[in-house]
């Protein structure tokens, strides 16, 4: 199953027309509680990059979050294989990285399901580090907005 193929049916799993949530570069971007959930394939290898922002970039250094985050990269062993980045929105942000050869809808729904459930506990761990700085909870977007729609998981 190729990459919008999937994303597709995954959406349409989910009670949404899945041909409505691509932008023009290919990008779906679903709203699955309050985290809005990016997909991302990468041709060349074959993948389905999952992701969703977590926290805003500390305002000072961030020396301690920043290393709690990195020693959680180690071998993957406190992120079950995901990674961190920081977007150029200035926002800490969770992802991974999926094989589409071994995906197929239902594998994928429980990917999509455990990754949200790493985000929450991500963002907790995150408001530890950081108690004064509230938790990034987005927004719905306005009604009518053809790149975001939302689901239950």
């Amino acid at each position: 199953m190729d990459y919008r193929e999937l994303i597709s049916k995954f959406a349409e799993s989910c009670g949404i027309d899945g041909s409505q949530i691509f932008d023009e570069y290919g990008v779906a971007s679903i709203m699955a509680d309050a985290t809005t959930l990016s997909f991302v394939e990468l041709p060349s290898t074959r993948q389905i990059v999952t992701l969703a922002p977590v926290a805003d970039k500390p305002a000072d250094d961030g020396g301690r979050l920043y290393e709690a985050l990195l020693e959680a990269h180690y071998l993957g062993r406190l992120t079950e294989g995901a990674a961190f980045s920081l977007s150029p929105e200035g926002q800490i942000v969770l992802y991974r990285r999926d094989a589409l050869a071994e995906l197929d809808v239902a594998a994928f729904a429980e990917v999509v399901e455990g990754f949200l459930n790493l985000v929450d506990e991500w963002r907790g761990v995150i408001g530890a580090y950081r108690p004064d700085a509230p938790r990034t909870v987005e927004e719905p977007p306005p009604e009518g907005d053809g790149n975001f729609h939302f689901i239950q998981v």
